[in-house]
């Protein structure tokens, strides 16, 4: 199992991992969108993900809302700037 699919228990995070195993709940005010056109499927965006919200799903990418926290360090490795930080709406949430 890749490191980009594990989502660490409480039990097993490590030092400074703890808060990415807690559900983000309603305060992240961004999340990540993906421009499928762009993307070339690298991979980069689920491993730079420090809480493992990024899998893929039926060849395109699937965030993790649940665990997302609106960090942007996915858009930042993102080497073909295919990502982009939008404002997160009620219905996503």
């Amino acid at each position: 199992m890749s490191m980009a699919n594990y989502r660490f228990t409480e039990d097993e995070a490590p030092v400074g991992r703890q808060l990415y195993v807690i559900p983000t709940g309603k305060w992240r005010t961004h999340r990540p969108a993906v421009n499928e056109r762009t993307c070339i499927m690298c991979g980069m965006c689920a491993v730079y993900c420090p809480t493992g919200s990024i899998n893929t799903l039926d060849g395109g990418w699937e965030f993790d809302p649940g665990y997302c926290k609106g960090c942007a360090i996915c858009v930042r490795e993102c080497p073909v700037d295919a990502l982009q930080m939008v404002r997160e709406v009620a219905e996503d949430r």
